[in-house]
């Protein structure tokens, strides 16, 4: 047995890891909360809309979000480690979380909630133009439209609703999306059906983001095979979300698409792992239900040791 064993990890500082950590630190458990990066947050950082609909809080964007419920919870006694990367969970009884500085912590229980990140189309130039035509962010770098031919591929909702702001300040928009009908919200579809300089390309596919130092061009290709340059100055990706689940590979039962498979109470196939907020809720992935999950989790970890 190790010197020193924590009752519970909890991987990740989004809504679900703080809510989690919070909780069980209210419970007596002696808690750790480990994130990647240098605050907490996690996707809310790249929320650049106003949130309204979580119970008691409005907040501008997801980083405000962020900074309340950091603020909120900073007077619990859960020990926080920021900037550290789990590279490896060996579970057991006792569960080891390796770190890339080639160290190791122990825990009881561990709590995965590691969120989503962003699809990839991996098509040439998709990576070597980041900053320099493929945009980071819409609303975010909203100010860099201004006046420029966009292309934007993806037909949900983060698409749509894309296209229907930035239509406002581009000069022209093309969406590129390979199916023949959007999975959007209606209204982001209305907005977007009645934006004078917005172009659909349905049943097309893209090949390649063309350029000589910057981006000058997308390249498509339709459902009868022809193919078609579209110039533009900027180009944003926004087709969907992935669970980051890859260290539970092979340790616990992952659906067809990643995500982790959890009960009402967010455990694992495997009994002492739980996972919480988007990394096991591809059916409604939002900050209260992440919140929710946090919670439960911590509950029945707690019940779990009492017995």
């Amino acid at each position: 047995m190790p010197n020193k064993v924590h009752d519970v990890a909890v991987i990740g500082a989004g809504p679900g890891g703080l809510t989690a950590a919070a909780w069980c630190s209210e419970l007596g458990l002696e808690t750790i909360l480990i994130e990647r990066s240098s605050a907490c947050g996690g996707q809310l950082h790249s929320v650049f809309n106003p949130i309204n609909n979580y119970p008691g809080v409005s907040a501008s964007n997801g980083a405000e979000l962020a900074s309340l419920m950091g603020r909120s919870f900073s007077g619990h006694s859960f020990e926080r480690r920021f900037d550290s990367t789990v590279t490896g969970v060996d579970p057991g009884e006792v569960i080891g979380l390796r770190f890339d500085e080639n160290s190791k912590l122990y825990a009881r229980f561990v709590i995965f909630a590691a969120g989503l990140s962003r699809k990839t189309l991996n098509i040439p130039g998709e990576a070597e133009f980041i900053g320099k035509g493929v945009l980071r962010s819409g609303v975010g770098e909203k100010h860099l439209v201004e006046g420029k031919r966009l292309v934007i591929i993806g037909g949900g909702d983060a698409a749509l609703e894309n296209a229907m702001i930035l239509s406002k300040a581009a000069d022209s928009v093309v969406i590129v999306h390979r199916r023949g009908h959007f999975t959007a919200q209606e209204r982001f579809i209305s907005g977007v059906r009645n934006a004078g300089n917005v172009e659909l390309m349905m049943n097309s596919i893209v090949r390649r983001i063309e350029g000589d130092g910057k981006v000058q061009g997308v390249a498509v290709v339709d459902a009868d095979g022809h193919s078609r340059t579209i110039p533009a100055d900027l180009v944003l990706i926004r087709i969907g979300f992935k669970p980051n689940s890859e260290l539970l590979a092979g340790i616990c039962d992952l659906d067809a698409k990643g995500y982790v498979v959890v009960d009402r109470n967010a455990q694992s196939s495997v009994p002492n792992i739980y996972a919480v907020g988007d990394v096991a809720n591809p059916v409604s992935p939002t900050i209260v239900t992440a919140a929710g999950m946090g919670a439960a989790a911590a509950r029945s970890i707690f019940g779990g040791l009492r017995r």
